[in-house]
């Protein structure tokens, strides 16, 4: 007689715990406050926890949006000076354009790996599918691979996330098609 169940008994302790933590949406808690201080990397970790805290707070309470993790400083620093950028911009695809060249781009891989570098705090080099699709979304990209490599084993590193990412970006900020 086989003394051993086929599958291990659940704890009821460890899923009354687990409920708790999915109804409270402890996990995407704590991702969020730890990708934003990854990304933020704050002088005093507590202190920037409890204001993190504490503006998630008054957002729920009044209803307004709570802060973006990238601020709208972070854009002005990127854009020193818009109108040099612009210049900058159309010359780029002016030259693609009559060369053939592929169109300059307005995310570069670096922002791409500091996304993903957000999704993965703690560094595993991988993220789940459910994380690159809904990533992909808020990205604006709604036609994205869908079986990536990776998805079978709920694990995509970040040189797949950064490959479809920049390619359906780029599909999708196409400004002239090569013909």
């Amino acid at each position: 007689m086989n003394n051993h169940p086929s599958a291990p008994i659940a704890n009821p302790i460890e899923e009354t715990a687990n409920d708790y933590l999915q109804m409270h949406r402890i996990h995407e808690l704590f991702h969020n406050l730890s990708a934003s201080m990854v990304y933020n990397r704050p002088e005093d970790p507590k202190v920037f926890m409890i204001d993190y805290l504490e503006q998630l707070k008054k957002a729920r309470a009044t209803g307004l949006a709570f802060p973006a993790l990238v601020q709208d400083t972070d854009l002005t620093s990127v854009f020193q000076d818009p109108k040099v950028f612009m210049i900058d911009y159309l010359e780029q695809l002016k030259k693609a354009r009559a060369t053939g060249l592929a169109f300059p781009a307005l995310v570069q891989d670096t922002d791409l790996t500091s996304v993903f570098r957000m999704l993965d705090p703690v560094g595993l080099g991988h993220i789940t599918y459910s994380q690159y699709a809904s990533t992909m979304e808020a990205l604006g990209v709604t036609k994205y691979n869908t079986a990536p490599a990776g998805k079978d084993a709920d694990h995509i590193s970040s040189e797949t996330f950064c490959q479809e990412a920049k390619k359906r970006i780029n599909e999708l900020n196409a400004t002239f098609h090569n013909q």
